[in-house]
């Protein structure tokens, strides 16, 4: 089983370690690869020479590596205690320096520890910025040190490197009569984010690389249910995190009041056109024409339901407004109050 190094390698350009290569492109037998994502890649790496693999990013990408060699072939010498297995990445531009073994400043990323039975590991992530890359491959001898890499030996090893699914955070939404806008705190790892909407099943209803999304035209007073996810574009496959629920309410229509009516017990109504779909209403009378004060609130359920009727205060004149709901949840969405109506009490 492999022993995993814990370090975090922030690609942030970091000024590193000068890395000085004693020998020239037409020495050394290097190899050069196009980076596969997602794949476990076997290689070999000769005396006095490196691997390398080329790779592109498109935006803020954070890799997963997973590094491991074994049986490393020392040559002549005390060399195989201090072995270590050397990896790290340098930008496209800083490769023909590295190969005509100049004293370049690089940006170190890390190393692999000696470990049981003639064998090296690494485990880490790296976070690169958008660019071209290359990550090398290359033994040395720790006895020298770091600065002054001698390829000695060779060793085979197996290579892994995956992005990074991104995290979505915080999804919530506002919504109105007919529209969910969705909005979530996003990732910078992430190229863009996916959204779904479940009828009877999830279905796709876009593709963005905001942090928000409006889904227009939708019924009023309904609950839909939407799924969230973002994800990364490397070397042409997309790589998605997991998803993020949401269930959101559309606000109901707003009741058409109608005029109010009064008799003579004193009795006033208000009457207005019943919404569809709704839970119930909510009327409000008032002797205050602002409804700020006097005044009286009746909420009830059934939708149906298109009149009300309470006992005013004779010759009284009485404001009157009306708005739907919709329980969901535990939770009351209303829609906007309606005009305002008087009616004077007999």
């Amino acid at each position: 089983m492999k022993k995993c190094l814990s370090v975090i390698l922030i690609a942030v350009l970091i000024l590193g370690t000068v890395i000085i290569l004693p020998f020239s492109a037409s020495a050394a037998s290097n190899m050069v690869f196009d980076l596969a994502f997602g794949v476990t890649q076997s290689g070999h790496t000769e005396k006095y020479s490196i691997n390398a693999y080329k790779f592109t990013l498109n935006a803020y990408t954070t890799l997963t590596i997973d590094y491991d060699s074994y049986e490393p072939d020392m040559i002549s010498g005390n060399y195989g205690d201090s072995y270590k297995g050397c990896l790290f990445v340098i930008k496209s531009s800083d490769y023909n320096n590295l190969l005509i073994g100049k004293s370049y400043t690089t940006y170190f990323k890390g190393y692999v520890s000696k470990g049981n039975n003639k064998r090296t590991w690494y485990d880490g992530n790296m976070s690169l910025y958008a660019g071209s890359y290359y990550l090398i491959i290359v033994p040395y001898d720790d006895s020298i040190g770091i600065s002054s890499i001698w390829v000695r030996g060779s060793n085979d090893y197996t290579l892994s490197v995956t992005p990074t699914v991104p995290k979505l955070q915080s999804l919530s939404a506002t919504t109105s009569t007919g529209a969910v806008k969705l909005q979530w705190k996003g990732d910078l790892s992430a190229g863009g984010y996916q959204i779904q909407r479940k009828s009877n099943s999830y279905q796709t209803i876009a593709n963005t690389s905001s942090t928000s999304y409006t889904d227009k035209s939708r019924k009023p007073g309904t609950v839909y249910t939407y799924r969230v996810r973002g994800y990364t574009t490397v070397g042409g496959k997309k790589y998605y995190g997991s998803w993020s629920n949401y269930s959101a309410v559309t606000l109901p229509s707003t009741p058409t009041i109608k005029n109010p009516s009064a008799n003579s017990k004193h009795q006033i109504s208000a009457n207005w056109v019943k919404v569809n779909p709704c839970t119930g209403y909510q009327v409000q009378f008032s002797l205050n024409q602002k409804f700020s004060s006097l005044t009286t609130t009746k909420t009830f359920a059934g939708q149906n339901a298109t009149r009300y009727t309470i006992t005013g205060k004779k010759e009284k004149v009485y404001y009157i407004r009306i708005r739907a709901y919709k329980k969901a949840g535990g939770k009351y969405y209303y829609s906007a109050w309606s005009k305002t109506k008087s009616v004077r009490c007999k």
